[in-house]
């Protein structure tokens, strides 16, 4: 028999056996691409029994743990835990096709939920037309986006209307184009700051100051900038990492703090930097890390704090858990797994990077290309490639203070040098002019 109109539209919009099946598809599969596809198309909102929701929220915190998922350690902690295994024999061929259904009926809820806020905001007479002509667009874009399917396909039409877009914005209001503000301004005039998809490495000889370089950046972009923003910190404890930052921002010399012999302008800003720190989105983990875990901790960190730009430091330090081959082909993979990861989450991956020995022999000790330790690889996977040079380091007679910044390779724009001033007492590096020199990319 035909269901009715009226029937239909009032059907529940969940169903609980399909809601039942992944559970009991998640803890019984051993396919570890069908769990990382699940966790990534899915969220525990998209259940509608409350029981499911928790469960699959468990099942997630395992997996992104690196821990087994199976009924035991699943169940384990959850209210009514044993109805798990009731479930089990539910568990479906298909995990794709439950999950879309699980998707579809959530969207529904949404769209149901969204008429009815829109039925009172038409109602709200106190609420100018134009308020609620701009809250009904954004409540229908918000739903689009909810049920948008990205499968990584887009006609070349498409993209160039968003290209063109984005052309006319610029011509309506000219200025220089800044995607990710790396609060530098001479960096952001020949970059056009940091980019979503880009994985950039910043590469110098020990003791140079490329942690201090990158500490700088990552504050000014989230402490200046609110960019949100995750920091790798696989060498330093990340007490040290963030200790570094607060002379960066106050110009007090760092003995100084250490010592705690401050005069009260000095506290004053002091506790200034702490309270800006604190209200920063700036994540910081000196945890070790795999390749592995770092993946899955960058992906978690997205969905859960909008991270724009993921900082490593530094490269070498990561490993490839039971990797068997030489260290240079390690090294490529990591590089191109990390470029992967930009694109995939739509983040700046900027990783620190050791320079060879080999230019401590030239006459020009500056950075090249090749100076890159161990690996072409990740010459090869980098969108960009900055290399950090002090010829004090090598000259007492140089300019203390005297820092470049080389743009050695830059996949889609000019190469040049950067003037920097160092400040070492404070870990600071400040910019001395916006002149940039060096020949455009061909």
């Amino acid at each position: 028999m035909t269901q009715s109109k009226g029937a239909a539209q009032n059907a529940p919009l969940f169903n609980k056996d399909v809601e039942d099946a992944v559970i009991a598809g998640l803890v019984t599969t051993d396919n570890t691409l069908m769990l990382e596809r699940v966790f990534t198309e899915i969220e525990p909102e998209h259940f509608y029994i409350s029981w499911n929701r928790e469960a699959y929220r468990k099942c997630r915190t395992l997996y992104e743990s690196g821990k087994t998922i199976d009924v035991i350690t699943v169940s384990d902690g959850l209210d009514n835990g044993p109805y798990i295994y009731t479930i089990l024999p539910l568990a479906p061929v298909s995990l794709v096709t439950h999950i879309g259904i699980i998707k579809d009926l959530f969207t529904r809820r949404k769209i149901q939920q969204t008429a009815q806020e829109l039925n009172a905001l038409a109602h709200d007479r106190d609420k100018p037309i134009e308020i609620v002509v701009s809250e009904s667009s954004s409540a229908a874009f918000s739903i689009s986006a909810t049920a948008s399917k990205d499968d990584g396909l887009s006609l070349a039409g498409a993209i160039a209307d968003e290209i063109e877009h984005d052309v006319d914005q610029r011509i309506l209001n000219p200025k220089p184009y800044v995607e990710l503000d790396s609060g530098y301004a001479d960096y952001n005039y020949i970059m056009g700051g940091l980019h979503e998809t880009n994985f950039t490495i910043i590469a110098a000889r020990p003791s140079i100051g490329k942690t201090a370089l990158a500490i700088n950046m990552a504050c000014r972009m989230s402490i200046n900038k609110n960019i949100p923003s995750l920091f790798f910190s696989l060498e330093m404890a990340q007490k040290q990492l963030v200790s570094r930052a607060i002379p960066m921002m106050t110009l007090i010399d760092n003995e100084s703090i250490k010592t705690g012999t401050l005069d009260g302008s000095q506290i004053s800003r002091f506790k200034g930097a702490i309270q800006r720190i604190k209200r920063a989105p700036l994540i910081v983990t000196d945890k070790p890390q795999t390749l592995s875990t770092l993946v899955v901790n960058t992906r978690k960190a997205v969905r859960q704090f909008g991270i724009k730009v993921v900082w490593i430091d530094y490269l070498q330090m990561l490993r490839i858990a039971g990797y068997t081959r030489s260290r240079d082909s390690e090294l490529t993979e990591i590089a191109y797994t990390l470029k992967e990861l930009a694109k995939e989450c739509k983040v700046d991956v900027v990783a620190l990077s050791q320079l060879n020995r080999n230019l401590e022999y030239r006459e020009d000790k500056r950075p090249i290309l090749p100076d890159l330790r161990e690996s072409g690889g990740i010459e090869q996977a980098a969108d960009v490639v900055l290399a950090l040079h002090r010829e004090h380091h090598y000259d007492e007679t140089a300019d203390p203070h005297a820092a470049e910044l080389l743009i050695r390779k830059h996949r889609n724009g000019a190469l040049g040098t950067i003037d920097l001033y160092w400040n070492a007492p404070c870990f600071r590096f400040d910019e001395i002019s916006t002149r940039v020199t060096g020949a455009p990319a061909i």
